[in-house]
C-alpha cells in the first residue's frame, strides 16, 4: 500500500470513529427526547383532561383533544424509535468492521433482543401511549353513548 493510500485509510478510520462517537451521542439525545415526549405528553393529556372536566359545556370535539395528544405522542415516539433502529444498524456495521464479527455492545444487543413484532419491551415502550389513548377513547365513547 502506498503512503498516500495508507494516509487516506487512516483518515477514513479516524473519521469513522468520530462519526461513531457522534452517533452514540445522538442515540443518547434521541432517548432523552423520547422520555421528554412521554413526560410532556402525560402532562398535556392530564391538563387537557382536567380543564375539560371543569367545563359546564361538554363536547365530543373538546374531548377528542386528549386522544389527539396521545396519538400524536405515540406517532412521534415511533418515528424516534425508527431513527434509533437505523442508527443502531449502522453502528453494528462499524463495530463489526473495527472489532470483528463479535462486535461490541450494539452487536451483542442485536443478538439478544427479541423481534420487534411484539415483545414485552415493545409493550413497555408504548404502554403510556396505549393507556392514554384508551382513556381518551373510552371518554369519547361514553360521551357519544350519552348523546353528546
Amino acid at each position: 500500500m502506498t503512503d498516500n493510500n495508507q494516509g487516506k485509510s487512516a483518515r477514513a478510520e479516524e473519521n469513522r470513529l468520530k462519526e461513531f462517537e457522534k452517533l452514540r451521542s445522538e442515540i443518547e439525545a434521541t432517548l432523552n427526547t423520547v422520555w421528554s415526549n412521554e413526560r410532556y405528553g402525560v402532562a398535556a393529556f392530564g391538563a387537557a383532561w382536567s380543564w375539560l372536566a371543569t367545563q359546564q359545556h361538554q363536547t365530543t370535539l373538546g374531548w377528542s383533544l386528549p386522544l389527539v395528544i396521545a396519538v400524536a405522542g405515540f406517532l412521534r415516539n415511533q418515528t424516534l424509535y425508527m431513527h434509533l433502529f437505523i442508527v443502531g444498524n449502522y453502528l453494528r456495521l462499524v463495530e463489526t468492521k473495527f472489532l470483528g464479527p463479535e462486535g461490541g455492545w450494539d452487536v451483542y444487543f442485536e443478538k439478544h433482543r427479541r423481534p420487534r413484532k411484539f415483545s414485552l419491551r415493545t409493550l413497555g415502550d408504548d404502554t403510556v401511549w396505549i393507556v392514554l389513548a384508551a382513556a381518551g377513547a373510552v371518554r369519547l365513547i361514553v360521551l357519544w353513548w350519552s348523546g353528546l
